[in-house]
């Protein structure tokens, strides 16, 4: 029983078998690719520049990437459930304290709300210094689809969900909210990065949608470090990092860090890593990716 909690966190994180994974891609992309021809955003030829290196992280990052961050995220809540004295028997699946009295939906639905705001800071965090060498791994694609949302560096990922997954433990949230809370979240992004046109109308500010995510990935003067929130866009207005014109961005990728645009290059990209063909390649693909737009950036510190 002393292993219920690590084996529940174990169970959230573990990577999908080779067949599960193939089914999943297959099924995700017929989804994905009939939406992108029926509503495109962007008209373009569906054969692009990256796909080969996108598909190369469609499977490295479940498989890979995934093992790193469930030996990470189990290695951290062993720790923390020890430091703070809790057991780790099957009573502590129900959660802890006011949070553990409550039904599981509505626990679900707490931390719907709660997981996205620490997200909204996570991930105005990995915009700067060191972390966003990290981050821009996942910028560096220059037209987006949902074949690109899966391009993420495995620190990127694992940093971000131990960051957001110990402090829901943390304040009592049941462990077991967790399971389809990450495969819903996991197709939500996908969805996100999606060539669809689709802003939800008048929900546009209520739900975050693809055509409000793509103005983060842009490399557009006027759109650069907004619209961090994953799920509501509320994180976005209330600390005044929301643009969102009626209107889709142009220009899309990194200019200034010049990633790699092999998967090796982008693997050490963080640690100094530099391709002079790609930052030649780029110098007149894309804007610079240095500061935020003016309502953005008066909240933002300078990268560096």
């Amino acid at each position: 029983m002393q292993s219920t909690v690590v084996e529940t966190v174990m169970q959230i994180t573990q990577p999908p078998s080779l067949k599960h994974l193939l089914a999943v891609f297959l099924a995700v992309g017929v989804t994905f690719s009939v939406l992108e021809r029926l509503r495109p955003a962007m008209r373009r030829c569906p054969i692009r520049p990256g796909m080969a290196v996108d598909v190369a992280y469609w499977l490295f990052t479940p498989i890979v990437t995934k093992s790193i961050t469930s030996l990470m995220l189990v290695c951290a809540a062993f720790v923390m459930y020890l430091m703070l004295g809790w057991p780790l028997t099957a009573a502590a699946l129900d959660g802890f304290g006011p949070l553990r009295r409550q039904p599981l939906w509505l626990q679900a639905f707490e931390m719907l709300i709660t997981a996205d705001f620490i997200g909204y800071w996570i991930h105005r965090g990995f915009h700067y210094g060191w972390f966003w060498k990290i981050h821009a791994v996942h910028h560096s694609p220059r037209q987006l689809d949902w074949l690109s949302a899966y391009r993420m560096h495995p620190l990127n990922d694992a940093g971000s969900r131990v960051a957001q997954t110990l402090p829901l433990l943390a304040v009592g949230f049941s462990p077991m909210v967790l399971i389809p809370y990450v495969p819903f979240i996991v197709i939500y992004v996908v969805f996100l990065h999606a060539n669809i046109r689709c802003s939800f109308g008048p929900l546009k500010y209520a739900l975050v949608s693809p055509s409000y995510h793509r103005w983060h990935h842009t490399s557009d003067e006027e759109g650069l470090d907004c619209n961090f929130a994953t799920m509501f866009p509320i994180w976005d207005i209330l600390f005044g990092t929301v643009h969102m014109p009626n209107r889709e961005p142009v220009g899309f990728g990194v200019k200034d860090d010049a990633v790699p645009e092999g998967f090796v290059g982008q693997m050490l990209h963080p640690f100094g890593w530099k391709n002079p063909a790609a930052a030649a390649d780029r110098s007149g693909g894309v804007e610079s990716f240095t500061d935020g737009p003016t309502a953005c950036r008066a909240l933002l510190p300078t990268r560096s």
